[in-house]
């Protein structure tokens, strides 16, 4: 059998190509990963809050449900459901505006919306700040 030797700059080249390539795959893989992600889970004796986001082909959707009495002394029943859809040219716009990029992958979106928004009070400061920058978004709930 020959072997062949290689030169120490062939395997330190050759690793280094191998370690980007790992790298390109890791974020690959974080990116399609990211379906969802926990904005907010909250519990105590008068209310449990928890808030998901996703972006799915452009569209910003973040949803959650509060519940306990709490949450009935302010919407009047003890089970809420909402969410808050924003179409891509939303998206994008909000993306911008959160994100210290021009052109945010959804998961710096996510994150963002994480670490700016993911309070007990996300949802009515994220709604607040989408209205005084008219960023267009669409609230449903259901009781």
């Amino acid at each position: 059998m020959t072997q062949l030797a290689l030169s120490d700059e062939f395997q330190a080249a050759h690793a280094d190509l191998l370690l980007k390539a790992m790298v390109k795959l890791s974020d690959a893989d974080r990116l399609t990963q990211v379906a969802g992600v926990v904005l907010c889970h909250f519990e105590s004796d008068d209310l449990t809050i928890h808030r998901q986001a996703e972006i799915q082909d452009g569209h910003l959707t973040v949803w959650g449900q509060d519940a306990g009495p709490l949450a009935e002394k302010r919407y009047g029943t003890p089970n809420v459901h909402y969410w808050l859809v924003f179409d891509e040219k939303a998206t994008t716009r909000l993306g911008a505006l959160i994100t210290v990029s021009i052109n945010p992958t959804p998961a710096e979106i996510l994150e963002a919306l994480r670490e700016g928004f993911g309070s007990a009070n996300g949802v009515d400061e994220l709604m607040h700040f989408c209205r005084s920058r008219k960023v267009k978004v669409a609230l449903t709930t259901r009781v």
